[in-house]
């Protein structure tokens, strides 16, 4: 695969001692197939960089394996948060880590018509009855993910 935008994922396969693995081209198109969704390429960099494991970057410690987050018991507890949560999503999105059952998740609308999305964050309200939030929290995915590096790698560096 071409890269893109993720020239720094691609340099830095390796933190903390923990390697990202990624998925083959064939499957992201297989996902992408069964579920009848075209994924962004900057996505889709990432999937072939860390879609098997994420290794050392900071992400939510939950699941994040494409091979996880596409079983259909796994799908159904996201539906389940949902409802639970009250999470306003309508439009098409994707999931890539998720903490606590999905009770907060990191995803990318699929409706965006770009390359390179944001990334939006779902987190609990300010009270404990009010709705789960949504958050934007880069301009683009390549953004996104070159901060985390830099914050996995100052985290390693720090402790902290």
């Amino acid at each position: 695969m071409e890269i893109k935008y993720l020239k720094k994922l691609k340099n830095n396969k390796t933190i903390n001692g923990r390697t990202i693995d990624g998925v083959s081209e064939s499957e992201i198109k297989n996902v992408e197939n069964r579920f009848g969704i075209k994924f962004p390429l900057a996505f889709k960099e990432y999937l072939y960089f860390a879609g098997d494991s994420s290794g050392g970057l900071r992400l939510a410690d939950g699941n994040g394996s494409l091979a996880v987050l596409i079983k259909d018991d796994v799908r159904k507890k996201l539906e389940k948060s949902m409802q639970e949560f009250q999470i306003p999503l309508k439009r098409p999105f994707w999931v890539f880590s998720e903490k606590d059952g999905f009770q907060q998740f990191f995803f990318i609308y699929l409706d965006e018509n770009s390359e390179n999305p944001p990334v939006w964050f779902t987190t609990y309200g300010e009270e404990e009855d009010e709705p789960n939030v949504i958050i934007q929290l880069s301009d683009t995915f390549s953004q996104f993910i070159d901060d985390l590096i830099a914050r996995s790698i100052l985290f390693v560096q720090r402790g902290y």
